[in-house]
Parts: C-alpha cells; sequence; structure tokens
C-alpha cells in the first residue's frame, strides 16, 4: 500500500512560490466519484 509523504507545489492556485506541504500522519480515507455517497458515512437517518 501506497501513502504520500509530502506535497510539494510551485505558483499552484493561492499558494504562491515553492511550498512543500507536510509530513502527513497515517489516516484513513473514503474516496470514489462525485455523488456516490462518499460523504453519507457519519450521518444518520
Amino acid at each position: 500500500m501506497g501513502f504520500l509523504k509530502l506535497i510539494e507545489i510551485e505558483n499552484f492556485k493561492s499558494y504562491k512560490g515553492r511550498q512543500i506541504i507536510g509530513p502527513f500522519r497515517r489516516f484513513t480515507a473514503i474516496i470514489g466519484p462525485n455523488g456516490s455517497g462518499e460523504s453519507r458515512g457519519g450521518s444518520r437517518g
């Protein structure tokens, strides 16, 4: 299984100049296409 250590960007959207974002801690993410219900996990009803 792969994971991100950090992200390096340069002049991307509102980030000016070279930016390094991270290091990231390990976490679990639920991903899927738009409208497929991936954000419904914490809601009731």
